[in-house]
């Protein structure tokens, strides 16, 4: 959150003016994605192309678009007067590092829910059908035939250029802007939210994220009118982050112990989304966030496709063999993970503090 925010606090109208502008800017990085995944789906399917068949190739095509487009919004911001639209700071070895171990740490954790939602499906028949539609979702490429070379760009795509755009929209895009002008943890819950349901739709939490978009904004105003200090405005959105997880929470459990409408992808797109924006925070890089994701996706779900597809032809049961040690390792770095992340942040930390010594300005900052 920006320090010359908070000293514009007894202006209320200049502090509603600075959130709807950061609001519209995350809005509007958000809108390049959704509107270049249509525009490509709407010309190939015009041009008479299966975009099931050509899923890879469609891919391929709007990350492509969408990169070079989300640059020049970008560069629009900074003209407009945004000094930092996104975080480019140089990783260190260690963070790097890190970065690697988290994404490995996640792995391990969403594979232990899906495990325990495995478990309560056996137990609640809406939970199993989510399961089994989700499988189905996941399937659903395999047995389609497809080209060998759409089997390449899909691989390629889904742990190079997807994450690579969804960084540069959901944590620079969203949770950059928003951080400006609300507390960071708060930012990085709400870009977790969107980041959510942009894997899978859900009318509930969609409400919710409006909602909680809205009771923020409010929550602005009030505070501003208040002239609260620093410490207090903090605490309050603090307070407010918890509330939105707990409700985020709630809903994504009673929805599927009711009738299993929500699709899992929001379940751990959410938490990785939380995970993602508090990497790309604690290290002021879209570049560890992105080695971050790119290794999820990569160990997750791109390679068993690729190895196993029709192009190269491996056994399923041989490929879970040597997934096996890989899968060991990924439960174990589920608490390694969680002493990197406080790693990461004394590390934060020392930079500030040598940065304050030094009296120059922490580009995390």
């Amino acid at each position: 959150m920006d320090d010359e925010m908070m000293e514009d606090g007894n202006m209320p109208s200049s502090r509603f003016i600075l959130f709807i502008s950061a609001f519209m800017k995350a809005l509007a990085a958000f809108a390049v994605l959704i509107v270049s995944e249509i525009c490509v789906i709407l010309g190939m399917r015009s041009a008479g192309i299966n975009t099931y068949t050509y899923e890879g190739s469609a891919t391929m095509l709007y990350t492509a678009i969408c990169f070079p487009v989300i640059l020049i919004l970008f560069r629009f911001f900074k003209y407009l007067g945004d000094s930092k639209p996104v975080m480019l700071s140089k990783p260190q070895g260690g963070e790097v590092f890190s970065s690697v171990v988290i994404a490995l740490g996640l792995l391990g954790f969403v594979t232990v829910f899906m495990v325990v939602l495995t478990k309560i499906g056996e137990m609640n028949t809406a939970v199993s059908d989510s399961i089994d539609q989700y499988s189905e979702t996941m399937n659903r490429s395999s047995t389609i035939p497809r080209p060998g070379f759409d089997i390449v760009l899909e691989f390629l795509s889904s742990f190079l250029t997807v994450p690579l755009v969804e960084e540069f929209i959901f944590r620079a895009g969203v949770m950059g802007q928003l951080e400006k002008v609300i507390h960071p943890w708060s930012a990085c819950m709400l870009s977790a939210m969107v980041f959510g349901f942009s894997h899978g739709l859900s009318v509930y939490t969609l409400i919710l994220t409006g909602c909680a978009f809205i009771l923020i904004l409010l929550t602005e105003v009030v505070l501003a009118l208040l002239k609260v200090s620093q410490k207090t405005y903090g605490i309050v959105n603090m307070v407010i982050t918890v509330i939105m997880f707990i409700a985020f929470i709630t809903i994504l459990i009673v929805d599927f112990l009711s009738d299993g409408t929500l699709q899992i992808h929001i379940s751990y797109a959410f938490i990785c989304g939380i995970v993602l924006g508090t990497v790309y925070y604690l290290t002021s890089s879209i570049w560890c966030s992105y080695v971050v994701h790119l290794t999820f996706n990569l160990l997750g779900g791109a390679l068993g496709s690729f190895l196993t597809s029709d192009l190269i032809g491996l056994d399923e049961m041989v490929y879970a063999r040597f997934y096996s040690p890989l899968y060991k390792l990924e439960l174990l770095c589920i608490p390694i993970s969680a002493i990197v992340v406080f790693y990461l942040y004394h590390n934060r930390k020392l930079k500030a503090e040598k940065a304050k010594e030094g009296n120059t300005v922490p580009e995390y900052e």
